[in-house]
């Protein structure tokens, strides 16, 4: 996993001001839409992850602020869409993470 640092170039590069370190991932989850509340799941991807936050890579625009439910292999998180924008494969969800519980195999 490397981590993603990305810093404003003189042609207007993206720009990541935060500063928390980010870890990039291709793992599963599967999204559940709590507030609004939304029946069945999302299959998504997680693109990275950092203390505080994660990327997802998903086919359904998510609207910021909604709260939603992240189960991953071992872990299931609570989050808030901070942000949502259009990406080349669907769209890229910035989500700041609430609560994590470890889940037993």
């Amino acid at each position: 996993m490397t981590p993603v640092t990305l810093y404003r170039t003189a042609q207007q590069d993206i720009i990541d001001r935060r500063d928390k370190r980010r870890v990039q991932t291709d793992d599963p989850a599967l999204l559940r839409l709590l507030k609004p509340f939304v029946p069945g799941h999302l299959s998504v991807r997680i693109v990275d992850v950092s203390k505080d936050g994660l990327r997802i890579s998903t086919q359904t625009a998510l609207e910021p602020g909604s709260l939603v439910h992240l189960r991953m292999r071992n872990s299931a998180v609570i989050a808030e869409v901070r942000h949502c924008s259009a990406s080349p494969d669907g769209f890229l969800a910035g989500l700041q993470v609430d609560s994590v519980t470890k889940l037993h195999a």
